[in-house]
Order: C-alpha cells, then sequence, then structure tokens
C-alpha cells in the first residue's frame, strides 16, 4: 500500500532538546516552553509498532530530524536505527542534531550503524552556528570541546558527518575559519 507512494520519510524521534536556541519553536515569544510539547520520545517497542517491516523495506532513506527537538535526545534513537538497518540494510539513514548530548561511545555506536559503505545517503548534519566562542550564542546549553569529541567519535566509526551554520552578525567573521575546520 505504502511502497508506491512513500520512499522517504522525516521523522522526529522526540520533541526533547538541550539547546534553547531563541527561534525555536519550542518557546513562545517570552522565551518560555511551549505548553503544548509533550517531552515524549519514541521507543524501539513503539518503532516496531507503527512502522511494520514491510513499510521500512520499502523505504529508500530516513531522515531522523527535529522541528521541536533533537533526535539524539531520544534515548532509543541508535536502537530504533539499528533495528532499521536490520530490516533493510541498504536504507539511507541520517539525522541533524546539536551535537552536544550523548557521549564519545554512543556517537561511535551510531557512526558504525551510519557508516558511509553501507549507503551513500547515510550522514548526521550537526548544526553549529559559529566556533567555540560563538556557537553557544544561538544554540544555548550546548558545549563546543562536547560537540567536537562526539562528532569525531561519529567520524572515527565510518559517519559522514556535514555541519550546517547558520550565518549570523555575530558569527559571519568566522565562516571561512569554520569551513576550514569542517573540512579538516
Amino acid at each position: 500500500m505504502w511502497n508506491d507512494i512513500i520512499t522517504q520519510v522525516h521523522w522526529e524521534p522526540t520533541d526533547k532538546c538541550n539547546s534553547a536556541c531563541p527561534m525555536c519553536p519550542r518557546y513562545d515569544d517570552h522565551g518560555y516552553e511551549t505548553k503544548t510539547l509533550s517531552n515524549s520520545e519514541w521507543t524501539l517497542k513503539d518503532f516496531k509498532k507503527a512502522w511494520p517491516v514491510e513499510f521500512i523495506q520499502g523505504l529508500h532513506k530516513i531522515l531522523a530530524c527535529g522541528n521541536f527537538g533533537d533526535p539524539c535526545a531520544c534515548k532509543e534513537f541508535v536502537d530504533i536505527y539499528e533495528y532499521v538497518r536490520e530490516v533493510k540494510s541498504g536504507i539511507g539513514l541520517a539525522c541533524n542534531t546539536n551535537g552536544s548530548l550523548r557521549t564519545p561511545s554512543w556517537w561511535a555506536r551510531l557512526g558504525a550503524v551510519m557508516r558511509a559503505d553501507q549507503n551513500k545517503g547515510n550522514y548526521c548534519t550537526f548544526s553549529l552556528d559559529g566556533l567555540e566562542d560563538t556557537n553557544h550564542l544561538y544554540r544555548r546549553n550546548t558545549v563546543w570541546s562536547k560537540i567536537m569529541v562526539n562528532a569525531q567519535a561519529f567520524i572515527d566509526a565510518g559517519g559522514i558527518a556535514h555541519w550546517d551554520y547558520i550565518v549570523f552578525e555575530h558569527n559571519e567573521h568566522q565562516v571561512e575559519e569554520a569551513r576550514k575546520l569542517a573540512k579538516n
């Protein structure tokens, strides 16, 4: 039924996030978290129930990205992607994150699941808006040193990392330096 129509899915594993970005829809005009958030997350059990094997097998790609949350805030996110990989080994897996949650070993596990040799469409986009002295101005509550260690663990495990950089007045002078760091 679905496989003739749906080949890619943009999925939000949670509406939880550690960051407090000023323009995020998680917050109202006064900076307070909106009351409509459930602070919930998918479990592997719920995922298996909602996503039949036949549906997963018909997909080409899953992008875990948050309108309200960071996918890495979902406790069972890697478990879910491991399960998807078992169901369809060649599926493209992607995610977007601020990168400051979890440990390097968690990121290495995610990198192993999303290795580039499994599908050319595998990648993790790290949303970093500046360098060590400016990223936290927009991506509030994030820690640059932790992001760098986590991203390196992901890359060392075979993951492909992309850098998403929103240019603001406070970080525009760092674009070229960030580009060089990204290439390294």
